[in-house]
């Protein structure tokens, strides 16, 4: 859980190496969440593997090519991709608690679905990442507390904090031309 913390601070602080750190903690929480039952959340974590070195890479090649600033999508594309996600999500929380036997399995799906679509943001240095990562950890904090996992409950309290920073600090240093 700490190498999460650290990832998910250097990636507001738009440092490289938070990707690398982020494995490790994409590790761990595979693990845990195959152990809860929470099946979307495991797989996310095979996700998170891939887009974490999707986003080393293109942290990288932004970097190399002086294109580091945090840039904002236009509201259209960014409704679109988030009514994507909720119909996805939906019928994926059908399909996890139908056949699956995933606990919480809309919530599951839900905070699975925009985990991807923020991960993916950040890679892209695109701000509205950290909207939906709050959104996440909100989702994620009632499902872990139900779920009796305090421990993890704390760190996205701890998580939702850095975000919303996050959020402030990109905007400050935010590109003026819409992506």
């Amino acid at each position: 859980m700490s190498a999460t913390l650290l990832c998910v601070y250097l990636t507001a602080k738009q440092k490289i190496y938070a990707w690398p750190v982020g494995i490790i903690g994409v590790i761990a929480f595979f693990f845990l969440f195959l152990d809860q039952k929470f099946y979307f959340q495991t797989i996310l974590q095979v996700i998170f593997l891939i887009q974490s070195v999707y986003g080393w890479i293109s942290w990288k090649k932004q970097r190399e090519n002086n294109d580091f600033s945090p840039k904002s999508l236009q509201n259209v594309k960014f409704a679109t991709h988030y009514a994507i996600i909720i119909v996805i999500s939906t019928l994926g929380g059908a399909i996890g608690g139908t056949y699956i036997g995933s606990n919480l399995p809309l919530l599951d799906s839900i905070t699975t679905g925009f985990s991807i679509l923020a991960t993916y943001y950040l890679a892209k240095h695109y701000i509205e990442a950290w909207i939906i990562w709050m959104g996440v950890n909100i989702l994620l904090f009632c499902m872990t507390l139900y779920q009796g996992l305090y421990i993890v409950a704390g760190m996205e309290v701890i998580l939702f904090v850095i975000s919303l920073n996050a959020y402030k600090s990109w905007k400050r240093n935010l590109r003026t031309d819409s992506v």
